[in-house]
């Protein structure tokens, strides 16, 4: 049950990153000079000069445009933001979220894991509830909302490690991280694919939903792990004795001799002069700048300069 809980918070948390894009697909009318779904989409959108295309292939791709635009009305998009206010929105998330790790890291030293990621968890759910309505007051104060809610996606990081720490036994502790971080891939395909359906609801024109649903499905996760777990197997109420004790038993023996429940500090100078540690830090960066370019901007790439519907842009997200 901890594991499949650890799994899902990677979904939960990627849910304001990941639903954002979709959304702005559904709600932001675009622009004749973002590509756009009303034929006006060209070569020079994607940074080839007029004339350096063969008139073929120029015209196979206003075709395309125009026949996945068609259908389209622009009546159906409730907001008409320029290009730097949707890139605003959409990157907001990440001004905090670099700083939630050692935000999470602070708070848990007192109120421990548990409290900590249902705090953070539950106010990511109250600020993606309320995007529709802020979005509707302002674009800046959606802005807003997506920076606090970064806060509780960077978050996740450390609180999960320490978790595994505590619940795995060292021999299944690589299993445990595997299973656990997948759930970052599989919220790339539950939420983009959910979201685009949302986005047709014939109701307050459909986008809202895409936060109702996804703040909602937060909310029951964060009652789910406030109720199911706890810092460390001997804490747990419902653990059966057999299971706690072969997981104390099995993990590390520091952890286990650690009578106040925390780590001891960890060798900080150490670390930051270890070379393995350094080249994955630099690979983790790089990693991480490429997936978040695609998560966040994909859709909009799609659906602005290439032309596609939302039906057609959950398909090849």
């Amino acid at each position: 049950m901890m594991l499949l809980l650890l799994h899902l918070s990677f979904v939960i948390n990627t849910i304001p990153r990941n639903t954002a894009p979709m959304a702005i697909v559904c709600m932001v009318r675009p622009r004749s000079g973002d590509g756009s779904r009303d034929g006006s989409t060209n070569a020079t959108m994607i940074g080839v000069t007029e004339g350096s295309l063969g008139s073929q292939m120029e015209g196979a791709l206003s075709a395309a445009v125009q026949m996945n635009t068609t259908g389209e009305n622009s009546d159906d998009f409730e907001f008409d933001w320029n290009s730097n206010t949707v890139g605003l929105v959409l990157s907001s998330i990440t001004f905090t979220s670099w700083v939630g790790p050692f935000f999470a890291n602070l708070v848990s030293g007192y109120l421990g894991n548990k409290w900590t990621m249902t705090l953070l968890t539950f106010g990511s759910a109250l600020t993606t509830l309320l995007s529709p309505p802020a979005a509707r007051i302002g674009p800046n104060v959606l802005v807003g909302l997506r920076i606090i809610s970064g806060l509780a996606f960077g978050a996740n990081l450390p609180i999960v490690s320490d978790t595994i720490v505590w619940w795995t036994p060292e021999s299944e502790r690589l299993t445990a991280t595997a299973v656990t971080f997948s759930g970052v891939n599989m919220a790339g395909i539950v939420t983009f694919f959910i979201a685009g359906f949302l986005c047709s609801v014939p109701i307050d024109n459909g986008w809202p939903f895409v936060f109702y649903i996804f703040g909602a499905i937060t909310l029951l996760w964060t009652l789910a792990w406030h109720i199911m777990t706890s810092q460390k197997p001997e804490d747990h109420p419902w653990i059966s004795d057999e299971e706690k004790s072969f997981i104390i038993a099995t993990r590390s023996r520091g952890i286990g001799a650690n009578k106040t429940g925390r780590l001891d500090k960890p060798p900080y100078r150490t670390i930051m002069t270890s070379v393995p540690i350094l080249v994955y830090f630099i690979v983790t960066c790089v990693h991480i700048w490429c997936s978040t370019i695609f998560y966040t901007y994909l859709a909009i790439y799609f659906s602005r300069l290439l032309g596609f519907t939302y039906q057609e842009v959950i398909l090849l997200v």
